[in-house]
């Protein structure tokens, strides 16, 4: 596998991390750099902002793309290496209906098992772990950036031709398996996020690793308009406050968006216990977080009165946000009064 590097933190920013910002043709903002802040993110403004909430105390370390670094400042590579650093919804299928309909994303049947890849990957001995990059229509995705981060660094490395990617992590570690999102892609590409728990010497084969795409998203109103209630995507509903939304380095709060994930590529988490998964969704801007909670809503035809629970996966190491909790009206899924998610990474719904 073609290995790619980091730069260290304080080679980005002399990179052009303190440019201006520009708009794109289509009206889009784009960032030829930022000021850094102290967790890598930012304000809605461009400027830095402080995080003062504990679940991002981790954040600290991080710069531009999952920037984590050692206590040497270096990043690592998968060898070890040290360089310079509303929609459709799920129906239980995971199919949307012919005729454009939307299907319902919150069914009590279990889902179904992915289907086989016709493609497989030849992996190393463990420990660590490995797998088949797929973008959304199921077909590989070579060389492309990988990446698998833990509490302390991050692994990154490209797929290869054939779309397989692998990494040598010793155990024990919570690890947070990622991609990038690309949003200069057509359509744009959501980043895929799946927590491993590497727990002995085995290689752990994860199997397909799904990139999905992202919808057109809304463009949200200025700071004066909150709260707002948006429309992310496939039935998502978010009620949030722009102004206290920060993003990560190198990235501008335009529009929000969400995909909901088909049954068959949802993965298995094993932390949610006995809980039944009902929904997945990628949300963007991946990494964002706010100061206030984001209160969500989705299409739903759980019974009236069922309970159920919101978290949102850690871009850290992949583990869960503490449950928000939420009821079903026999239509709709809702966080309750006053709550919400507090994170724009993956949301995880189950009963």
């Amino acid at each position: 596998m073609n290995v790619r590097a980091h730069l260290p933190p304080l080679l980005l920013v002399a990179a052009g991390c303190g440019q201006a910002a520009t708009r794109s043709a289509d009206g889009r903002p784009s960032l030829d750099g930022a000021t850094t802040s102290t967790d890598g993110l930012l304000a809605a403004d461009g400027t830095a902002a402080p995080d003062t909430d504990s679940a991002a105390t981790a954040d600290s370390a991080l710069l531009m793309d999952e920037g984590l670094t050692p206590a040497d400042g270096a990043m690592a590579t998968s060898d070890g290496a040290d360089p310079m650093d509303s929609g459709p919804a799920l129906d239980g299928s995971g199919e949307t209906p012919a005729d454009g309909s939307v299907a319902d994303a919150m069914s009590d049947a279990a889902p179904p098992d992915a289907p086989s890849p016709s493609f497989s990957c030849v992996l190393p001995a463990g420990p660590g772990l490995g797998g088949l990059l797929i973008d959304p229509d199921g077909e590989p995705l070579p060389y492309t950036a990988v990446l698998a981060c833990m509490d302390w660094t991050c692994f990154y490395d490209d797929s290869d031709e054939d779309g397989c990617f692998s990494f040598e992590i010793e155990p024990t570690e919570r690890v947070a398996l990622k991609t990038h999102a690309d949003l200069e892609a057509t359509p744009r590409r959501a980043a895929a996020l799946e927590p491993i728990a590497i727990t002995d010497d085995a290689m752990i084969d994860v199997g397909t690793l799904y990139v999905p795409d992202l919808p057109g998203g809304t463009v949200l109103g200025p700071a004066s308009d909150d709260p707002q209630t948006v429309d992310a995507g496939d039935g998502l509903m978010l009620t949030l406050s722009r102004a206290d939304i920060r993003v990560l380095l190198g990235e501008f709060l335009w529009d929000v968006a969400a995909r909901a994930l088909p049954s068959e590529r949802i993965p298995p988490y094993p932390d949610l216990g006995e809980e039944q998964v009902v929904a997945v969704y990628a949300l963007h801007p991946f990494g964002a977080r706010s100061d206030s909670p984001m209160a969500v809503r989705a299409p739903s035809d759980l019974p009236a009165d069922t309970p159920v629970w919101f978290r949102t996966v850690s871009r850290i190491d992949g583990t869960f946000s503490d449950p928000v909790a939420g009821l079903a009206d026999g239509t709709e899924v809702a966080t309750d009064p006053d709550l919400g998610i507090t994170a724009l990474t993956y949301l995880v719904i189950s009963r």
